[in-house]
């Protein structure tokens, strides 16, 4: 049953990177803001279909409920859920993610630089794309950090350290860049964007990223090395905040 879902799952990722990122490569033409929203849609409508359909002992949607049973070894398919969640909300980072850093790049741009339709686009289509990738990563901050900070017996519940790793990781990055974002000011005429998120909020959970990826694995080379990089981007956020 998770195989299958997984692997359902892994189809729709493959298709978002060849379209949305080149397939990794980078040799693909670059795509207007029009065409990544474009896709967005498309791929959103996949992504929701394959959550319709999933089986009803796998579809919980309550993050609390998920990551503060009071005895989650007593459920079998605990395990499964978490990591079936991990990987639904890291797919969702990656398909918004794009626009994301569409909206960077305009922001980023000189006045006489920008694209007067792609930052149009980005006001109108961007704020919930830019806000469903930050409510995604804050889920993954939220379930890994609660559960390597829980003790000992509940880390079986993530599944494989590299995972946790790569997802903690992303979902670190995608919140610092939402904190660029809320701290920016105009220089090009280009608004920022609203989000539901407070600031406070977002660099609490870049916080808890850190301190979930010093507990996720002992003497893990990679996993310090992260854990380090993300420290420092704390440290930046705090400096940029004063």
């Amino acid at each position: 049953m998770l195989i299958d879902e997984i692997s359902t799952l892994y189809k729709i990722m493959w298709n978002i990177i060849n379209q949305l990122y080149g397939g990794n490569i980078g040799c693909g033409p670059l795509m207007t803001a029009l065409d990544t929203v474009s896709q967005l849609f498309i791929y959103e409508q996949q992504l929701s279909e394959w959550e319709r359909q999933l089986p009803a002992c796998l579809n919980i949607r309550n993050i609390n409920e998920l990551i503060h049973r009071p005895d989650p070894s007593s459920s079998p398919l605990d395990r499964f859920q978490i990591i079936l969640k991990l990987r639904y909300q890291n797919l969702r980072i990656l398909l918004h993610r794009s626009v994301l850093v569409k909206y960077l790049d305009v922001i980023g741009k000189l006045p006489d630089e920008s694209d007067a339709q792609d930052g149009s686009l980005m006001l109108q289509f961007g704020s919930n794309s830019v806000q469903t990738s930050v409510q995604a990563s804050m889920d993954i901050v939220a379930i890994v950090h609660t559960i390597v900070t829980g003790g000992d017996e509940h880390r079986s519940r993530l599944g494989a350290w590299w995972f946790s790793l790569y997802y903690t990781f992303n979902a670190a990055l995608v919140i610092f860049a939402s904190l660029l974002i809320v701290r920016y000011r105009s220089s090009n005429g280009v608004l920022p964007l609203p989000l539901t998120v407070s600031e406070m909020d977002l660099q609490q959970a870049l916080v808890d990223a850190a301190v979930a990826l010093r507990r996720l694995d002992r003497e893990n080379r990679m996993v310090d090395r992260c854990a380090i990089y993300l420290e420092q981007l704390v440290s930046v956020a705090e400096t940029m905040s004063k």
